[in-house]
């Protein structure tokens, strides 16, 4: 791998209720090298890597780890149009909710006896 983002940190915490993932910047070609060393377990939150970038491969991710609701971490109005159109297709058209920081506010992810929940933080900003 080449590209710095594909160094990223990745991260998945196991639980009864089905794993987080949270995937950095990683691009493509570290997508496909974290799909192909078999996760050990289900992906029901994921965190979507590069802010929802077009870059990261995210009809391979959606279709590979099949989670039950994305988060995206993008700056409201961002230069960048992220999260990409690539992104909010591939998961609308897969039926899975989008969370996303540019027009949700700061979120919070809880693990709770009834499985994973997101929330918005108090008046939608981290405090």
């Amino acid at each position: 791998m080449t590209r710095e983002n594909d160094r990223s940190l990745g991260l998945y915490l196991n639980s009864p209720a089905g794993g987080l993932l949270l995937t950095g910047d990683m691009e493509a070609k570290a997508i496909e090298h974290l799909l192909s060393s078999k996760l050990p377990g289900a992906v029901s939150v994921l965190k979507a890597p590069h802010h929802g970038s077009a870059g990261s491969a995210p009809g391979l991710l959606l279709a590979a780890v099949k989670p039950d609701l994305v988060l995206v971490s993008a700056g409201y109005a961002n230069s960048y149009a992220l999260p990409s159109k690539t992104l909010l297709q591939e998961a609308s058209g897969r039926g899975i909710p989008l969370w996303r920081t540019d027009l949700d506010g700061t979120l919070r992810v809880q693990l709770s006896a009834t499985g994973w929940q997101v929330k918005h933080w108090s008046h939608r900003l981290f405090r």
